[in-house]
């Protein structure tokens, strides 16, 4: 599995909606 890039956008995302 080698989905670096869009793991971190949706762990972004996830911080996102955490922090909101």
């Amino acid at each position: 599995m080698h989905d670096e890039q869009g793991n971190q956008s949706v762990k972004d995302i996830l911080e996102d909606i955490k922090k909101a």
